[in-house]
């Protein structure tokens, strides 16, 4: 795999194009990764495919439909793409457990009342008979790969997922009869190819205008630990929010905004401000690992506080160096703070170097470069065996 060093900002595909970019063909989702949807729609000829028609069509986009669908089948034979990128399907169009006539009634309904949302359904189809490479974008935040996406991994070029197990073979487990067991999966040659198609990704950021000034070692601090997020669905915030809580305590600065029914969330510039005030901000884990705070931490002058994490990443932040872990064990995460804040000028430095490194590798503007040179260079590769 490359290095996102290496990623140019304009990125050559080789193919005979006029044209020194790739030719792109994007067929987008609704996405909450706002910054990765914006870089890849402007990189691309972008077909929106809503969930339904509360869904306003982002700019710089068309209307999925099935008369749209036949025509770019017709474009990818005539060899007018170099690259398609998908969005992972969200929607279960056939379940194994329901019957023939409920799953053929929801696919009727489907076409007759939304057939704008059928756009990934049927990229396999219109990929069939070309060797267009195809990148598949899933930020779904948990570690499996349900069933109702393995048309587009099966022809993949490399499936991007942002929430990725460290041991691949996970992600197929539990969605077919016999992936209740590890040791089934990996006697299978077909998730041994699937394993291999696997690329992590960082949920990563798009900086506000002026964070590239931020100059960490200006920022007056005014708080040791700060944290602002949901609770109520992450183990670890729950338990994590009670130890920090004894920190204050002892005489330590710890201001924690937990999101409940009855407390909003912070406007983001609020959100910004208070990060940048403290030496630490608590990045936990929620509905999956990685997190837009990893990020933002480093981004505007301070040192992410995060739990070890159970996923495979992407230019991960290195302990000590940009970025400080803790184990969810015990009172680990005391222990690490109160180490952490003997030394500010090493926490100053280390934000220091955790901007730098955010702005090369997890502006949503990289990761949309990133995403489209892996792609590109895998289908170049040769074939080796798994």
């Amino acid at each position: 795999m490359i290095s996102a060093a290496d990623v140019p900002a304009t990125v050559s595909s080789g193919a005979p194009s006029t044209d020194a970019r790739p030719r792109i063909l994007f067929l987008a989702r609704s996405c909450n990764i706002h910054g990765m949807l914006a870089e890849l729609i402007r990189r691309s000829d972008t077909y929106y495919c809503p969930a339904n028609s509360n869904q306003a069509l982002p700019a710089g986009t068309q209307l999925f439909t099935l008369r749209a669908a036949y025509k770019m089948r017709e474009k990818l034979r005539a060899g007018e793409y170099d690259l398609v990128i998908s969005s992972f399907i969200g929607d279960t169009l056939w379940r194994r457990e329901v019957s023939w006539w409920r799953n053929g009634w929801k696919v009727a309904r489907k076409l007759m009342t939304r057939p704008e949302s059928l756009g990934p359904d049927l990229v396999p189809w219109m990929l069939k008979g070309t060797d267009v490479p195809l990148a598949v974008f899933d930020w779904e935040d948990n570690l499996i790969i349900p069933r109702r996406n393995w048309g587009l991994l099966e022809r993949a070029t490399c499936y991007f997922k942002t929430q990725t197990p460290r041991n691949p073979y996970k992600a197929f487990l539990f969605q077919d009869v016999r992936n209740d067991c590890l040791f089934n999966i990996v006697r299978e040659k077909r998730y041994r190819d699937w394993a291999h198609k696997l690329r992590p990704l960082s949920l990563g950021v798009t900086p506000p205008e002026g964070t590239e000034t931020i100059e960490p070692q200006h920022i007056e601090k005014t708080t040791d630990v700060f944290f602002a997020g949901a609770m109520g669905y992450a183990w670890e915030r729950e338990v994590g929010r009670h130890k920090l809580a004894k920190l204050r305590d002892e005489g330590y600065r710890i201001d924690l905004h937990c999101i409940t029914p009855g407390v909003p969330s912070l406007p983001q510039d609020e959100f910004l401000r208070r990060c940048s005030q403290a030496w630490l901000v608590w990045s936990p884990e929620g509905a999956g690992w990685d997190c837009m705070r990893h990020y933002w931490a480093p981004l505007i002058g301070s040192v992410p506080l995060m739990n070890h994490p159970d996923t495979h990443r992407y230019m991960p932040l290195t302990d000590g160096i940009n970025g400080l872990y803790y184990a969810v064990e015990g009172d680990d995460i005391q222990r690490v703070v109160r180490m952490a804040l003997q030394d500010k000028e090493k926490l100053r430095a280390m934000a220091a170097a955790g901007r730098d490194f955010v702005l090369q590798y997890h502006t949503h503007a990289r990761l949309a470069d990133y995403l489209i040179a892996e792609t590109l260079r895998t289908a170049k590769a040769p074939a080796t065996s798994p």
